[in-house]
């Protein structure tokens, strides 16, 4: 982790702040209970990308920063998930830069006279949808809370085709390992043992798929959820 070295500045981070020496904010994209995200640009570089930038209290009880920085360092780039820049501390905040996307499936779908996608276009997002679950899950995570929110469509012209998986607030980690825990006398567990924790990993699993059916669902019958 990184620091600036402002550890005494305090106060909300504010437009033109120049964060973790690097990126400089430029407008607020979105504010919530545990985080705010920023539009920001490279110090130094008015034609580079610009960038998301996630912020978060240092020690916030619900801080989910970790398991966005988690979930993307091991899926390292693929092509449904954002790419991840840098992270890092500045002042009393805790950063996320990453790649910046274009609005979620469900700003889509309230657009004014936006009834309900074509049928390619769900049958893409249904495509793309598993594609990414099948990522995530071989990484060893599960995402926990599938809905048109956690869905983004790419912000530039080249990756607009492009549905992105966000929000891994509610992830947890599934991988094989947890299968094989040694007792303390060097002993596996019994198998009885590793049969309930393969059952809970398929429920978590499960679910996640059902999830993104019934947000195909919603989708195909042009409605906000189900």
């Amino acid at each position: 982790m990184e620091s600036d070295g402002n550890q005494l500045v305090t106060g909300p981070i504010y437009i033109g702040e120049i964060v973790g020496s690097t990126f400089v904010t430029e407008k607020l994209l979105a504010a919530g209970k545990t985080s705010t995200v920023f539009i920001a640009r490279s110090k130094g570089n008015q034609e580079a990308n610009r960038v998301a930038l996630k912020m978060q209290p240092i020690g916030s009880e619900y801080s989910t920063l970790n398991n966005d920085i988690a979930v993307l360092n091991s899926i390292e780039s693929k092509k449904q998930f954002p790419k991840i820049y840098r992270f890092g501390t500045h002042r009393q905040f805790s950063f996320l830069a990453m790649q910046l996307l274009g609005p979620t499936l469900s700003d889509i779908i309230k657009r004014p006279m936006m009834k309900k996608l074509s049928i390619s276009s769900v049958a893409k997002v249904g495509i793309q949808g598993l594609e990414a679950l099948s990522t995530l899950h071989s990484a060893g995570f599960v995402h926990g809370n599938i809905r048109l929110e956690n869905f983004a469509i790419g912000y530039t012209k080249e990756t607009a085709g492009n549905i992105y998986l966000i929000g891994f607030a509610m992830s947890k980690r599934i991988n094989n390992e947890d299968l094989n825990i040694e007792t303390q006398n060097g002993q596996k567990s019994d198998n009885k043992t590793n049969e309930d924790r393969l059952n809970s990993k398929t429920k978590l699993i499960q679910n996640d798929l059902f999830q993104l059916l019934k947000m195909i669902m919603a989708l195909y019958r042009g409605i906000d959820e189900v």
